[in-house]
């Protein structure tokens, strides 16, 4: 993965658009943390005062993409939510179910 966004770097450093707005290569701190559903990687772009938005978003853009040409998945919260009735008080609560699987009434 960290070689993915390295070579994203890169290609934006050769293109005229973003090369002008880039100072120094894209610099991987490394894995910063997990989660359970999750990993934080810290990295950095120098740019011209400014232009840190620019070229922020392209990159993000870019990681998007080449996320979604090899199939790797980004996760984002889900809740399901079930309907039960209740047959002696003709009620329907519901249950509630996040990504992590907690389930609450």
């Amino acid at each position: 993965m960290m070689n993915e966004l390295a070579t994203i770097g890169q290609e934006m450093m050769q293109e005229p658009q973003y090369a002008s707005l880039i100072l120094e290569p894209l610099e991987i701190l490394g894995v910063d943390s997990f989660a359970s559903d999750s990993v934080m990687i810290k990295a950095r772009i120098k740019t011209l005062p400014s232009k840190q938005w620019v070229v922020g978003r392209e990159f993000n853009r870019r990681i998007k993409k080449r996320f979604d040409q090899l199939a790797i998945e980004m996760s984002s919260p889900r809740l399901s939510i079930y309907m039960e009735s209740n047959e002696k008080s003709g009620l329907s609560p519901a249950s509630f179910q996040n990504n992590h699987g907690d389930n609450s009434r």
